[in-house]
């Protein structure tokens, strides 16, 4: 357990953990109901793949089909070059 001080975080928290998006038309179907419900997604992506369209697409389609915040998170960044993303 993680607890921090703090009138943002006075009625919790909850962290969800969604499969990927484009690999499977009904996930991605449950995907987009659960977004309806979140103020911001994480959005989790590895440097090793480089700039795929799906990954393109899947931000896109998540800003225009919710009102929620995202915040891109590179994993394992340390461990590439700075130009594999772009």
């Amino acid at each position: 357990t993680v607890t921090v001080p703090s009138p943002f975080l006075q009625f919790g928290i909850e962290v969800v953990d969604l499969p990927g998006l484009c690999e499977h038309d009904y996930l991605d179907m449950e995907i987009q109901k659960e977004l309806q419900n979140v103020s911001l997604v994480l959005f989790v992506l590895d440097p090793k793949n480089g700039r795929r369209q799906r990954d393109m697409d899947a931000l896109r389609n998540i800003t225009c089909n919710s009102n929620c915040k995202i915040m891109v998170v590179f994993s394992k960044f340390d461990q590439y070059h700075y130009d594999a993303f772009g």
